[in-house]
C-alpha cells in the first residue's frame, strides 16, 4: 500500500484519517468531510463524502481540495474526485493527486455545540485550588482544539482559565481543563471567549510567564489522546448534524 506523503516533513496521509473537501464552482465553494479508507494504485478511496456547506454531491472529475490534520500542522492537495461502488457500498476515489503542502499550525474542525460550564481566571497561585472564583456560563462551539463560550467583562486575552465542563463524561475528556483566551468577541450584548486547550504534551511550549501558577497535575490528563476523543466526537456531531438536515 503506497503511502501519500508530504515531499517535505514526510508526514503520511493514514487509513481513518478524517479529511475536509472543498469544490470550488461558480464563486461558490461546497464543503465536505469523509475519511479515508483504502490507497490502491489508482489513488485514496474515501467513504462517501458528507455534506457539509454545499449545493451538492461533487462531479464526478471535479477538482477538490483536499485537506488533513497532522499534530504539527494543517496539509492540503488536490485532487480528482470520482464516486464507484465497492461491493455496493458507495465510496468515492481521489486521483491525479498533487503533492502535499504544509499551510499553518494545527486546525480543528469546529461544531456548533452548547453545553453548560463553569470556568475561573488564574492570575496567582492560591486562586487554582478550591471552588471560589468559579463563574457559571454556556458554550456556542466547540472544536478538539478549543471552544468558543460566554464571559463576563473581566476576562482579558492571554488570561489562563481552568475549565468545567457539564458533560466532561460524554466528550471523553478530563473533569478540569486548562486552556488560555486567545480572542474576545462582542456578539448582542454578551461577551464571548475563544480559548485553546492546553494539553499535557504542548505546556512549556510557547507558554506565558502565568503558565507557572498552574501545577502540572490540573492538566496532566488532558493529554493528545484525550484531544483524539475530542475530534472523534466533533466528527460524530457533524454527522448527526448531517442527518438532521435529511430529515428535514
Amino acid at each position: 500500500m503506497p503511502e501519500i506523503t508530504d515531499k517535505h516533513s514526510g508526514l503520511p496521509i493514514r487509513i481513518w484519517d478524517e479529511i475536509e473537501l472543498t469544490v470550488e464552482k461558480d464563486d461558490s465553494d461546497g464543503h465536505y468531510i469523509s475519511r479515508v479508507v483504502d490507497f490502491i494504485p489508482g489513488g485514496i478511496v474515501l467513504i462517501e463524502p458528507i455534506w457539509k456547506d454545499s449545493g451538492g454531491s461533487p462531479i464526478s472529475g471535479t477538482i477538490v481540495n483536499v485537506e488533513f490534520v497532522r499534530s504539527d500542522a494543517l496539509y492540503r492537495f488536490q485532487a480528482r474526485i470520482k464516486p464507484f461502488y465497492d461491493e455496493y457500498v458507495k465510496r468515492c476515489l481521489l486521483y491525479e493527486i498533487s503533492d502535499i503542502t504544509r499551510l499553518q499550525r494545527r486546525e480543528y474542525a469546529r461544531v456548533d455545540y452548547a453545553t453548560s460550564l463553569k470556568y475561573k481566571i488564574v492570575s496567582k497561585k492560591e486562586e487554582v485550588a478550591g471552588n471560589k472564583g468559579w463563574a457559571e456560563s454556556i458554550s456556542t462551539n466547540l472544536s478538539a482544539g478549543g471552544m468558543l463560550f460566554k464571559a463576563d467583562e473581566g476576562m482579558r486575552e492571554n488570561d489562563l482559565l481552568l475549565l468545567q465542563l457539564d458533560n466532561f463524561e460524554v466528550l471523553h475528556i478530563p473533569r478540569i481543563v486548562a486552556a488560555r483566551c486567545r480572542r474576545l468577541l462582542s456578539s448582542d450584548n454578551n461577551v464571548l471567549a475563544g480559548v485553546e486547550f492546553i494539553t499535557r504534551e504542548s505546556r512549556g511550549i510557547g507558554a506565558g510567564a502565568n503558565d507557572r501558577a498552574l501545577p502540572a497535575d490540573i492538566i496532566g490528563d488532558f493529554d493528545l489522546q484525550a484531544q483524539n476523543r475530542l475530534v472523534r466526537f466533533v466528527f460524530n456531531e457533524q454527522v448527526k448534524e448531517h442527518n438532521r438536515r435529511l430529515v428535514k
